[in-house]
């Protein structure tokens, strides 16, 4: 069994599924039938490159991962097709509905499984919102299982194909890097500059790329000290004032307010216990 990333059709999140590939072989641009929660359903591949810590989870815990079934049929095709169709029928209704029941809702999309055995709303509220008298009023309209899920601010910005500041399709669209916590924290050990605006997203959160390069940027600052530490140099005591982490330089004062530039090397051969004495 192999381990590889699939586009989900219900929530359009990007997923780890495994699959047989002595038996299935994967290929772009095709559809494939797939487990999920709800039952089966369709989806597609999506190239990339699959961590090391996931194979190991993998290895541990193999039924946390649904399984890729197979190519999707020319029958279940033409079904699929039919249920896109009852899909947008489905949103209009659930929008008419909706400010019937006068509720603060945002419907983002409409999904009907092509099974048959349930219709997805998948909505935005800002607030927690009392919808059961709607859920079973779209039971009586649609004869069919209802469930009304509400998505967070990020979520709802992967249910549009847009393209970021930096060129690229939404990474919250793409691998799903926002199921982690992101903080400031991160830009700021990844000497960045702090401005809400640019370190924002279209949903008004911190970016889900600040945690693309934020454990290599950990990795790389262990060597390094922090802004104010103390250093014995050339027999007297210096601050650390500025790091420049590209150059491996670092630029030291005095109380004297001398400035010196050191080199990362030359500061792990200084660096040892400080003592009151002002001696390393």
């Amino acid at each position: 069994m192999n381990l590889i990333y699939m586009r989900v059709g219900y929530n359009k999140e990007v997923e780890l599924f495994q699959y047989d590939e002595k038996s299935l072989e994967i290929k772009p641009n095709l559809l494939y039938i797939i487990e999920t929660r709800h039952g089966r359903d369709m989806s597609y591949l999506e190239p990339a490159a699959v961590s090391f810590e996931s194979y190991q989870e993998f290895q541990t815990h193999p039924e946390k991962f649904q399984k890729v079934l197979k190519p999707v049929s020319k029958e279940e095709f033409r079904k699929r097709n039919e249920m896109k169709t009852k899909s947008k029928e489905a949103f209009e209704v659930g929008v008419k509905k909706i400010k019937e029941h006068n509720l603060a809702i945002k419907l983002i999309n409409v999904y009907c499984f092509f099974e048959g055995n349930k219709i997805l709303f998948n909505f935005y509220s800002e607030t927690r919102v009392d919808f059961r008298e709607l859920v079973k009023e779209l039971a009586g309209i649609f004869k069919t299982r209802i469930e009304l899920h509400q998505v967070g601010i990020r979520d709802f910005s992967q249910f549009f194909n847009q393209i970021g500041i930096c060129g690229r399709p939404f990474c919250c669209s793409t691998i799903k890097t926002h199921k982690k916590s992101i903080s400031l924290k991160m830009a700021k050990e990844q000497n960045l500059h702090i401005n809400a605006s640019k370190l924002s997203g279209v949903c008004g959160r911190l970016m889900c790329c600040l945690n693309y390069e934020y454990d290599a940027y950990k990795e790389l600052y262990k060597d390094f000290p922090e802004i104010g530490d103390t250093l014995y140099f050339k027999k007297g005591t210096y601050f650390i004032k500025e790091i420049d982490y590209d150059k491996k330089l670092i630029y030291i004062f005095n109380e004297q307010e001398e400035f010196e530039e050191i080199s990362l090397e030359q500061y792990q051969k200084l660096k040892k216990p400080y003592n009151n004495n002002g001696r390393n």
